[in-house]
């Protein structure tokens, strides 16, 4: 049965600190594909913080914008792109490297991403997604995370802006 001590338990004894990044030897089978997608959250967002990133997307990536399948121009703000959730589903694509990085702007409270994880097959396609996510820690100065897809609570990799270090969570279940 999962709880709060069990989940800070594992955390606690899983976690190991890499200063200048995470070899992909280290994680290579968190990535081995197994159905699911993988996630990347901020779990404490908000709209500012939204703007803030759509922001520093913006400037930082070649972004592809779609309603419900149909391109579209992209919205000159993410406030305009949360009106169009109630009658249609907004999607923003974009690459990192060679990894398609995509964002339904599901809640407005929690910043996510997913990832196809076979898209990162070594150390130069990670250290792109590592370089994603220090990205969006340091946009939004809070705390991002790399999970299982739809498991925010069970981290594989965690950016922390305000000490801009990582941190490696060795998975019992990762495939290998």
């Amino acid at each position: 049965m999962w709880t709060w001590r069990s989940c800070w338990e594992r955390f606690e004894n899983s976690v190991t600190p890499a200063l200048e990044a995470i070899s992909w030897e280290q994680c290579r089978a968190d990535f081995e594909p197994d159905g699911a997608l993988r996630d990347i959250y901020v779990l404490r967002a908000n709209r500012e913080l939204w703007a803030k990133l759509f922001d520093r997307l913006r400037g930082a990536y070649d972004l592809s914008f779609s309603v419900d399948g149909i391109v579209r121009t992209l919205p000159a703000s993410v406030e305009e792109v949360f009106a169009l959730r109630p009658a249609g589903s907004p999607l923003l694509n974009f690459d990192v490297g060679s990894i398609d990085v995509a964002c339904h702007f599901f809640d407005p409270a929690q910043i996510e991403f997913d990832i196809l994880p076979n898209q990162v097959r070594s150390q130069s396609d990670l250290n792109e997604l590592l370089q994603f996510l220090t990205l969006v820690g340091n946009a939004v100065g809070d705390t991002v995370v790399l999970t299982p897809e739809n498991r925010e609570l069970e981290p594989i990799i965690t950016y922390i802006p305000q000490t801009k270090s990582f941190l490696y969570h060795k998975r019992l279940n990762a495939v290998r």
